[in-house]
């Protein structure tokens, strides 16, 4: 089954995901899928250049 969520749902998703720890984008795709019951699977080209423009505007740190 797929969603169509509001982008602002995913941002929030992403943030409290990794606000516990350090994450991937894979890993945020498998917890964001946990957390959805298996309802909803983001894809890695939706998460990933999410996660960078959070790092752009400092909401999230890279680690290197």
């Amino acid at each position: 089954m797929s969603l169509n969520l509001p982008g602002e749902v995913l941002e929030y998703l992403v943030l409290f995901i990794c606000s516990d720890g350090a994450s991937y984008g894979y890993e945020v795709v498998k917890r964001i899928e946990e957390f959805s019951g298996g309802y909803w699977s983001p894809s890695s080209g939706t998460v990933y250049p999410l996660m960078g423009r959070l790092g752009e505007e400092g909401l999230l740190n890279e680690l290197s």
